[in-house]
């Protein structure tokens, strides 16, 4: 073959291979951006955009951890009654997520968002929604989810400081660091003085297994889970295999944590392992 043919063909070659490598990249990017619309509902002074900005921002600081995971669009209503992801989804198979934050409160959209995102990444849409399977446990996904609110604001605080959605918005990572410090450090959150945690887990499970959306108590229990996630945020990606599989006929959540540890990657055994040691109890697989 002639130089000058030999030297043209490895040009179109080569950028053949870089408009491949390009487009590859650009759809891999596209796969992994949430989806969220915002509906056109009662959010005060707030604008519909800004909230999209804050709600994308809330949900980057977890998705970041879901390489392989694919969800559908996250439509996000108002509502006053309470936020809670919807049981139900759209007609095109959209979450639909309910807020009641309004104004430009972008501490409390993101704390309310992010609860409801764990949801959404924990399959709880595979449990039979309201059928009452495994509700026993729901206490456990509550306190994560509550645990996924306080991850994601202190994450925030540091992102924006650099990142913000506007340039003009990085004196809004201060409200962000306040209010998550405050969530920290609030009282009703730690134990009571001399008490162990497991001791404290013994006497209170059983209200948690009547009632899982026993907010105080939720609320503690994220205290003690945090730092695992704040030490190995990859192991977010663990909660990706909750409720996965049939539930165990006791619903105890000895029974829960053993599904958990089966389903997830062998990398996050050790994870799952070290949740259950704060609890009092083993892995029994």
């Amino acid at each position: 073959m002639p130089t000058v043919i030999r030297r043209t063909f490895f040009k179109v070659f080569t950028m053949m291979v870089l408009c491949f490598v390009i487009l590859c990249s650009q759809n891999v990017m596209a796969q992994k951006s949430v989806s969220i619309v915002v509906s056109q509902d009662n959010w005060g002074e707030a604008r519909t955009v800004d909230i999209q900005k804050v709600l994308e921002s809330a949900a980057n600081e977890l998705w970041v951890y879901f390489p392989n995971k694919r969800l559908e669009t996250i439509k996000v209503v108002y509502d006053a009654d309470t936020p809670r992801t919807r049981c139900a989804k759209g007609s095109n198979g959209e979450y639909i997520v309910q807020l009641t934050a309004q104004n430009r409160r972008w501490a409390q959209f993101s704390y309310q968002f992010a609860h409801e995102f764990f949801h959404v990444l924990s399959n709880y849409d595979k449990t039979g929604c309201n059928s009452g399977i495994g509700t026993e446990n729901q206490w456990f996904e509550e306190s994560l989810a509550e645990v996924s609110s306080m991850f994601v604001l202190r994450q925030m605080a540091a992102t924006w400081k650099e990142n913000p959605p506007y340039s003009n918005w990085k004196s809004y990572a201060s409200s962000l660091e306040k209010y998550g410090e405050d969530l920290r450090n609030d009282t009703n959150r730690q134990l009571p003085p001399n008490t162990k945690f497991i001791k404290w887990f013994k006497e209170n499970h059983s209200s948690l297994r009547n009632d899982p959306y026993l907010r105080a108590k939720n609320k503690l229990i994220a205290n003690r889970l945090l730092p695992f996630f704040e030490r190995s945020p990859e192991s977010w990606e663990a909660i990706g295999y909750f409720n996965l599989g049939t539930p165990d006929s006791s619903n105890s959540f000895q029974a829960y944590l053993n599904n958990w540890h089966k389903k997830v990657p062998v990398k996050y055994e050790s994870f799952v392992e070290n949740i259950a040691k704060e609890f009092g109890m083993r892995i029994t697989n």
